[in-house]
């Protein structure tokens, strides 16, 4: 949670997942909301790392999704293919690569983190609100076939505020 004091801050969210097998290229949840990823209505911050712990002891890649509006894309499970319309609703601001080289295997417990590699986009990235909201949102697609529990992923984002 963020506080009055620090320009820093890191934002947990734990979407509810749906609990049936995951095939790759799969949504693994519509749209969720990053609450307070910016201080003030409309206004920007910078997305300096994200990290996904697991409960699943299983490796498996995927891409996070950021946009500015709260945009239906894809229901969770299905095969993400969104429209042109869906897409400029939704007010993407940026995609971060989630690889299985980035997934430290602790037995049963996994952290996820995004990796520089060449040709594929790089933190830092700006987050943008929409005028009236200080939240942005994200989704992710899966990249392996994999089974999740409803709370199995926690989503921690890096946020600088100045």
């Amino acid at each position: 949670m963020a506080n009055s004091f620090s320009d820093y801050t890191i934002i947990d969210v734990t979407p509810t997942l749906n609990t049936n097998e995951f095939a790759s290229g799969d949504a693994l949840f519509n749209y969720t909301e990053l609450p307070l990823a910016v201080r003030g209505n409309g206004g920007c911050s910078r997305l300096l790392n994200v990290t996904v712990n697991s409960k699943k002891a299983a490796k498996t890649e995927f891409e996070i999704m950021f946009q500015t509006n709260a945009q239906s894309l894809e229901a969770a499970n299905a095969a993400m293919n969104i429209t042109a319309v869906e897409g400029a609703a939704a007010g993407f601001l940026g995609w971060v690569d989630m690889p299985d080289a980035g997934a430290l295997d602790m037995g049963n417990f996994i952290i996820g983190m995004a990796v520089p590699a060449v040709g594929t986009p790089q933190l830092p990235f700006l987050l943008q609100a929409a005028d009236d909201s200080t939240s942005v949102y994200f989704s992710a697609i899966i990249g392996g076939t994999v089974v999740f529990g409803a709370s199995d992923l926690t989503f921690r984002f890096h946020i600088q505020y100045r």
